[in-house]
Parts: structure tokens; sequence; C-alpha cells
């Protein structure tokens, strides 16, 4: 009997531990799979975000993703969208109007008025012109001495042009990709999102910008099928330099400095942020090689 019942309870325990194990064995099971399937909803959910932005990823204070490409540094890029995110209604709607508007540069080559016709002067009649004495001759003015040229605006520190004038490109829409060096001084192709046609060969010019140089980087730039040029002229630029070049948009600091004020302030500081941010990256770059 007793016996019996010794075996009967082993063989009643065994099955209690049994049942845990089984138990046991699926709970974990459950939770391994719960955590794979997590995982791999936050996976698909990085993929889907990365192709619904098209690799675009918003600008200062937020995560981005940045993945080299062939050498060429990758940052985040400016969107109208996220650029916008939390402005008043006024705010946004005047910063898209002026962001969203096309730049009409393709005007003819020669867009000077035509000069007014003056009608030739009539001789007076030689008896007139000899009763009418000679007019007291008046003393010659001085000739104006020329306006000093104004100084340059300094460039806000931390900031540079070239970033400053990509960073505000984005926000209208242009994406960049690297040129061939086979091109250079043609460093980038920027071209519209929305609008693959208007598309602009980028220079960025360390020296003063003259009108001869205007006119070869222009003449480049078609050589590769690109009718647009854009000089960032780091180095400024004479008075005229791309005056009525067809094609060609010219932004030294006082142009660019012109198109922020436009914006008003806060997204033209959230534009700043981004250019600032590049600019100290590319320092940073520069000191570690």
């Amino acid at each position: 009997m007793l016996d019996t019942l010794f075996i009967g309870s082993l063989v009643f325990l065994f099955l209690i531990v049994f049942v845990w194990a089984i138990q046991r064995a699926r709970r974990i099971r459950a939770e391994a799979a719960n955590r794979e399937a997590q995982a791999l909803a936050q996976m698909r959910a990085g993929k889907s975000g990365a192709n619904e932005r098209q690799g675009e990823t918003v600008f200062a204070g937020m995560p981005s993703q940045m993945l080299p490409r062939a050498g060429i540094e990758v940052n985040e890029v400016v969107d109208l969208e996220e650029l916008l995110a939390g402005e008043p209604v006024g705010v946004a709607t005047r910063a898209r109007a002026r962001l969203e508007e096309p730049t009409n540069i393709d005007a003819g080559l020669d867009t000077l008025p035509p000069r007014p016709a003056v009608a030739p002067p009539v001789p007076a009649p030689p008896a007139v012109a000899a009763a009418v004495p000679n007019p007291p001759a008046r003393p010659r003015a001085a000739s104006p001495r020329p306006a000093p040229e104004p100084p340059q605006r300094q460039e806000p520190a931390g900031v540079a042009l070239r970033e400053l004038t990509l960073a505000w490109f984005e926000a209208r829409g242009y994406r960049s990709s690297p040129a061939s060096p086979a091109v250079r001084p043609i460093e980038l192709v920027l071209r519209h999102k929305g609008d693959p046609a208007r598309a602009y060969a980028f220079v960025v010019e360390p020296r003063r910008v003259t009108s001869d140089r205007v006119a070869a980087l222009a003449n480049q730039a078609r050589s590769i099928g690109l009718l647009r040029l854009l000089i960032v002229a780091e180095g400024g630029a004479d008075e005229g330099a791309a005056a009525h070049r067809k094609g060609v948009r010219l932004m030294d600091r006082a142009a660019m400095d012109d198109e922020l004020k436009k914006l008003d302030l806060s997204v033209a500081a959230k534009i700043i942020a981004v250019a600032r941010s590049r600019s100290a990256g590319r320092v940073g770059a520069a000191v570690a090689h």
C-alpha cells in the first residue's frame, strides 16, 4: 500500500514538473517571438520613414541618419514641411509663398530698356544767332567724388556662405547630388524635387568674382547640359559681374542676407541654424584630416 502511494506521488510530482516545464518553455518562446516582432516592426518603421522621406531628414535638434556616399558628406536636408512645423499660420503662409516662388532667371541676354529717342538740335538762324550774345562762361562744378564702397557685411560667426546658400535652396525644394570631379570647379548639381528641369550647376568661388569668370563658368555649365549656374561668391563679386547674364545667379553675403530678410525671423533662424551646424561639421572634419 505504501509503495503504491509512494509511486503515485512520484508520478503526480513528475506530471506537475512536466506540465510546468512545458508552460515555461511556451512562455519563453512567446516572449522571444514578441521581442522579435517588436524589433521587426521597429526596423520596418525605420525603413518606411526613410523611404517616405527619400533620404530627407530634419534639421538641428532632431535625429538624422548620415550615411557616407562615395566620400561625399551627406548632411540632413532642409525640408519645407519640417521647416514650417509649429509656425503660426500667417508665418507659414508667407514663408511658403516666398520659398516656393520660382525664380525666373531665364530672361533674354539683353534686358536693358531701349534708349529714348532724342531729336537732333535745330540750328538757330544766322541772324538770330549773331544777335544773341554768348552767355558768360560758368565755372565748372567740381566732379562729385565717387561714393565710398560700402563695407562688406561680416559673415556671422560659424556660418559659411556655402552652407547658408545650400540650406536656403534646400528650403526652396532643391536637392543636391555630387558632380563628377572632371567638371570641377562645379561641385554639385542642384535639382528641384518637383521640377527636375530646374537644375543648377553649383560653384563656390573663394576669390572675387569678375564678369569674365562668370562667363567662363557659364560656358562650362552649358558644356555639361546645365543652363543654370549658381555661384557662391565667398570672396565677393564685382558690381554687375553677373548682370544680364542668362541663367546665372550669383549669391554673395549681401544677396543671401536680403533673401533671409524676406522671411520671418523664426523661419530664417532655423535655416541659419542648419547652416551653422553644417559649418561646424565641415570645420571639425577638416581639423581631423
